[in-house]
C-alpha cells in the first residue's frame, strides 16, 4: 500500500493556526526563514513549515544558521521548529544569541526548551517564543518576561500528507527519486533492509534511537533509527519532501510502529499506524504525547520503561 492510499492517512491543520496566524500578520513584508537543522525528524518539522508558510501567503527567503548578524538586522526572522534549545545541542541557542537583538521581529517556531536560563532572560519584546509543550511553556514564561511566549503543537502535527505525497508522487521517480539522489536512496534502501525483513514476518517496525537521547532500552535485531537514515544536510523546500516522503513510504509498509522517536511517532501517528511510543532521554517525548498526540490518535499508546530492566512496560490507563 503506497503512503497516499493509507486509509489512516490525516491533517491535523488547525493545529498550527497560532503559527499560521502570526505569519499571515507580516502580510507583505519578506520574512527570513531558518530551518532547524538536525535529524530526518527535524526535516520533516522543515517540511511541515514550508507547508505553513505557503498556507499564510507567507513571502520568504530561506536562510541558515550560519547567516551573519548583519544580514538579519531590522529583519522579520523565523527559526524553525524542533528541541534543540535544550543543554544537548548548541546551533539553535547560538543563532538566537547572535542575532535577537538586531532583528525587527524573532520567532521561534514550536520548540522544546529546558535550560538556558539566561538567555532566556536576555530577549526582549521582539521575541516570540512558540512552546511544544507545556514543560517548556512553563519554563519559558518563568526565565523570559519580556519576550511573547505561547503553547502551540509540533508543526509535523498540522503536515499535510496527501498533499506532501500527491507533489513527491509528480516530482520524483518511485525508487531513486532522481539521479541527483539515486546512490542516496540505494543506501536508504540498503540500510532498511534488516527492518524490512523483520517486518515481513512480524509485520512491527521498530525504530529506536541510537543517538544522544537514546535510552538503555536494549535494540532488537532489525531495529532501524529512521532519523538517521532518512536525513539530509539540504533543508530547501524539495529536498525536505524528498527525503520526508520517502520516510512516509518506509514506514507505511508496517501495521504496528515501536519507537522513541517524536518525529516517527508523528509519522506513523498520521498514517494511522498502532504505535508504541517510549520515552528518549530528558521527558520530551512524555510532554509532547500529553500536549499534542494522547486523544488526538487513539492507536499511539504511551509506553514506560520498566524501572529494573528496562524493558517496554504498557502504561497504565
Amino acid at each position: 500500500m503506497s503512503a497516499c492510499d493509507s486509509p489512516g492517512l490525516q491533517q491535523v491543520a488547525s493545529a498550527t493556526d497560532p503559527v499560521v496566524s502570526l505569519l499571515r500578520s507580516f502580510g507583505d513584508e519578506e520574512v527570513l526563514y531558518c530551518p532547524n537543522p538536525g535529524n530526518a525528524g527535524d526535516v520533516f518539522i522543515t517540511s511541515a513549515s514550508y507547508q505553513a508558510l505557503v498556507r499564510s501567503a507567507c513571502r520568504y527567503r530561506v536562510i541558515d544558521t550560519r547567516c551573519a548578524a548583519e544580514a538579519t538586522r531590522g529583519r522579520i526572522v523565523v527559526y524553525g521548529g524542533g528541541g534543540a534549545v535544550v543543554p544537548l545541542y548548541s546551533a539553535a541557542s547560538k543563532f538566537l544569541r547572535e542575532h535577537h537583538r538586531g532583528v525587527q521581529r524573532l520567532v521561534v517556531l514550536p520548540h522544546t526548551i529546558r535550560g538556558h536560563a539566561d538567555l532566556l532572560a536576555e530577549f526582549g519584546e521582539n521575541v516570540h517564543l512558540f512552546c511544544r509543550e507545556q514543560p517548556s511553556f512553563e519554563h519559558v514564561s518563568r526565565h523570559a518576561p519580556h519576550a511573547m511566549v505561547e503553547l502551540a503543537h509540533d508543526m509535523a502535527i498540522g503536515f499535510d500528507c496527501a498533499a506532501a505525497v500527491d507533489e513527491a508522487e509528480r516530482l520524483f521517480w518511485p525508487v531513486v527519486s532522481s539521479p541527483r539522489w539515486a546512490w542516496r536512496n540505494t543506501k536508504r534502501h540498503l540500510r532498511g533492509l534488516p527492518a524490512r525483513l523483520r517486518g515481513a514476518a512480524t509485520g512491527e517496525l521498530v525504530a529506536l534511537r541510537t543517538d544522544s537521547e537514546k535510552t538503555d532500552i536494549a535494540l532488537p535485531r532489525g531495529n532501524v533509527d529512521l532519523s538517521n537514515v532518512f536525513n539530509v544536510r539540504e533543508l530547501d523546500r524539495l529536498s525536505c519532501l524528498e527525503s520526508t516522503w520517502r520516510m512516509m513510504r518506509f514506514i507505511d509498509r508496517f501495521d504496528r510502529v515501536v519507537t522513541n522517536r517524536l518525529h516517527v511517532c508523528i509519522m506513523s501517528a498520521l498514517l494511522g499506524k498502532q504505535v508504541s511510543f517510549l520515552p528518549n532521554s530528558y521527558g520530551k517525548n512524555r510532554a509532547v504525547y500529553e500536549h499534542s498526540i494522547a486523544g488526538r490518535f487513539p492507536r499511539v499508546s504511551w509506553t514506560e520503561l520498566h524501572e529494573r530492566t528496562g524493558e517496554p512496560v504498557p502504561a497504565a490507563g
